[in-house]
């Protein structure tokens, strides 16, 4: 299961915005002081929808964790990597089956690609993968430490 430490920016009544630090992973990696993300920042915001926490009370600047399943994380891998790849194998066997030209099989072969890379974002947006917020978690570990 992926886990991430965040805190808790902003309420809203169907969202939380969540700040998370990208220093997990990024702690233990040989390559971080010439890594492109110390360029883009340390820092993102998700919005995670409420609608899976009802009943938990949440509050602005709490830290908590969230958790997401491995296997949704490897299926929409799977489904990033490979729809473009299929998309782009697919269109070049198509234009050399009808015989076009060599430039036109390889823009009919970047227009699978790219036709791919559009039906992987259509398909992880309906995969709805599902974040997981742990504030227990956080707090006995908060509770550990002192």
């Amino acid at each position: 299961m992926a886990k991430e430490l965040g805190k808790i920016e902003s309420i809203t009544d169907h969202y939380l915005l969540i700040e998370t630090d990208l220093q997990s992973s990024c702690a233990s990696c040989g390559v971080k002081s010439s890594c492109g993300q110390q360029v883009v920042g340390r820092k993102k915001n998700i919005k995670v929808p409420l609608s899976h926490s009802v009943g938990t009370i949440y509050s602005q600047g709490e830290t908590v964790t969230l958790e997401l399943k491995s296997s949704s994380l490897m299926q929409a891998a799977l489904l990033l990597y490979l729809t473009p790849l299929f998309g782009l194998i697919t269109s070049a066997s198509v234009a050399i089956e009808i015989k076009l030209g060599e430039l036109e099989s390889i823009a009919f072969s970047f227009a699978g690609f790219f036709l791919g890379m559009v039906l992987a974002k259509k398909m992880i947006e309906k995969l709805q993968l599902t974040l997981h917020i742990n504030k227990e978690r956080v707090n006995n570990n908060e509770h550990n430490q002192s």
